[in-house]
């Protein structure tokens, strides 16, 4: 059986947090409340959203939330942070996204580790918060541009987050503070029952195919090994449904999975990086845009052609074996995303991303994640970020947020561009902040 090379062991990281940190929590569509420029929800709207019954018990100040299956579980106003205003509890926004999206097992995030793994001695630290590695804070490599009389900022994101990360650094708070408009990758409003509506559109085979119809025997005695494998330990065992579905979804999804649980940060959309830029543009009352159509994204990073998703069952190993390999190489590359990020290192996260690059060994998966997933979409955000500015009625300040890596990837080489890059070929100044 073929191991994972280190760079698809990247790519695959790196597709997790992006498909995860873009997916709707159902908590998107659940009012916010804003009191000291902390977000808070109301906890029967947010149990609603889970299809979870709430019971007040007025004697103790406590809630009794009780799930489908019957089961249940008790907190209390002071536990969750929250507060009653009028008979109605309020609880914030990152315990509602801990509490209901792993539901009964509040799980504090303990600090990120403050280095890579692999760290020598002569940058290694001691303080163990986020914002004492990032020093002043995160600046996500931002960048500024005037065109057609208006003004952008662009800010990387990881596409995770702790709480200690926020707030950002002061120039990056205040070029959000100026804004106008706030652009996404995609539309990171849009609504939870909408996003699921469209994955269920894309997740299965086309024309009601089975993976019988489009996989070779061996191939297929493979994948079903290894699949179930990982479903045993994971889900409760192979489904009926998931002879239909996309394979390269369903191995995506579950990478995913398993990165969310082993990760030092959170990859839900409430406490991202992107999630808490959402929440600066809805405190200050500004619309939202997407770079790029969901639906299109997600099928670009979840469903890729045929040939490729055959390369990615050849690769897909047992889950004991994948999950060995995560816990170490997986979790040493993470680890040193984030410390390159935190540290503002553009060219310590392109190393991480892109470890070991050479053309002349490259993959037909390989090429497609740089040429399609990297490259296009790279070139893809340049374009809308300049149609933005030329199609706005008035001068406007746009503050622009897409995965870090999108800003500066032709520090990788020639064979990789950036949209940064692709900006200055249309003839724009782009200048670091």
């Amino acid at each position: 059986m073929k191991s994972f090379k280190r760079k698809t062991l990247a790519i695959f990281l790196i597709l997790a947090l992006v498909a995860t940190s873009l997916m709707a929590s159902p908590l998107n569509d659940v009012e916010r409340r804003y009191e000291n420029d902390n977000a808070y929800v109301s906890l029967r709207n947010a149990a609603d959203a889970y299809d979870v019954a709430v019971a007040w018990n007025a004697a103790d100040q406590s809630v009794t939330l009780t799930r489908g299956d019957g089961t249940t579980r008790n907190i209390s106003v002071g536990e969750a942070g929250g507060f009653n205003d009028n008979g109605r509890v309020y609880i914030p926004l990152e315990f509602a996204t801990n509490f209901f999206e792993e539901p009964w097992q509040i799980q504090f995030q303990a600090p990120l580790i403050s280095q890579p793994r692999t760290t020598d001695a002569a940058t290694a630290t001691d303080e163990p918060s986020a914002r004492g590695i990032a020093g002043d804070g995160i600046t996500g490599g931002l960048h500024r541009l005037e065109h057609a009389g208006s003004v952008a900022y662009i800010f990387g994101s990881l596409h995770g987050g702790l709480d200690d990360w926020f707030p950002l650094a002061d120039i990056v708070e205040d070029a959000m503070s100026r804004a106008d408009i706030f652009a996404f990758e995609i539309d990171l409003t849009i609504g939870a029952t909408e996003q699921l509506a469209i994955i269920n559109n894309i997740m299965f085979l086309p024309d009601s195919q089975s993976i019988t119809d489009v996989l070779p025997e061996e191939l297929y005695e493979h994948y079903i090994y290894v699949l179930t494998s990982w479903l045993d330990n994971m889900v409760g065992g192979l489904q009926s449904e998931m002879y239909y579905m996309n394979p390269a979804f369903l191995m995506l999804s579950l990478e995913q999975m398993m990165v969310s649980n082993l990760a030092d940060i959170d990859v839900q959309a409430g406490i991202t990086v992107d999630g808490y830029v959402v929440d600066v543009a809805t405190r200050l009352g500004r619309p939202t845009v997407g770079l790029m159509d969901f639906e299109a994204q997600q099928r670009v990073l979840l469903t890729p052609p045929l040939e490729i998703m055959l390369y990615m069952i050849e690769q897909f190993l047992p889950y004991e074996e994948a999950l060995a390999m995560m816990q170490t190489e997986g979790m040493e590359m993470l680890d040193q995303m984030i410390y390159y990020y935190l540290t503002n290192n553009a060219v310590g996260v392109i190393h991480a991303s892109h470890p070991n690059f050479d053309a002349s060994t490259e993959s037909a998966y390989d090429r497609y994640f740089r040429e399609v997933v990297l490259n296009d979409r790279s070139t893809l955000f340049a374009n809308e970020i300049i149609r933005l500015l030329e199609d706005a009625d008035e001068p406007i300040v746009l503050f622009v947020t897409i995965g870090k890596s999108h800003l500066f990837r032709h520090l990788a080489g020639p064979y990789f561009t950036s949209t940064i890059e692709q900006l200055r070929l249309l003839g724009v100044e782009v200048t670091p902040v």
